[in-house]
């Protein structure tokens, strides 16, 4: 604070404060938005969203899976230390077709971690086949003959 003496004024001093102050920005945990899923095929897609590193070196993953327990996580990433919203994508591979998927992007520095809400997105094309195996009957010293029941979900499927 600086203080300055202004001229006597009816036989008083009168002192007038000046406080110059500067708000610095404090670096804050990051903020992130889950983004659409695109270019979805039949086993892979791109992940999209924004992270904003609020002035910290920030990382990012995308988390997906077929259920909210997700499963799988991308190589994290950096975005850098920027204030200002950065565009994200990650493309993932290796999926299911006809399967719903859940994915969300998280971002982490040093100030903490922030979680985006959780989307959906479904890979194109026929769900595998559903087999669900049985007992055998007509069991003989060397014979039997299995069962099961096949799900062939929409598409040609052979068995043997």
């Amino acid at each position: 604070m600086r203080s300055r003496r202004v001229p006597r004024l009816l036989g008083v001093t009168v002192i007038v404060g000046i406080l110059l102050a500067g708000v610095a920005g404090a670096a804050a945990s990051p903020t992130v938005a889950t983004g659409a899923a695109t270019k979805v095929t039949t086993t892979t897609a791109i992940l999209i969203g924004h992270v904003t590193p609020n002035g910290n070196a920030t990382d990012y993953v995308f988390s997906y899976g077929p259920t909210t327990a997700y499963g799988a996580t991308t190589a994290g990433r950096s975005v850098g230390s920027g204030t200002k919203p950065v565009a994200v994508t990650q493309a993932i591979t290796g999926l299911t077709p006809g399967t719903v998927y859940h994915y969300r992007l998280t971002a982490i520095n040093r100030s903490g971690t922030a979680t985006g809400a959780d989307r959906t997105f479904t890979t194109a094309g026929h769900p595998p086949a559903a087999v669900l195996t049985g007992s055998a009957v007509n069991v003989g010293k060397t014979v039997a003959t299995p069962t099961a029941v096949i799900n062939p979900e929409g598409a040609l499927t052979t068995w043997v």
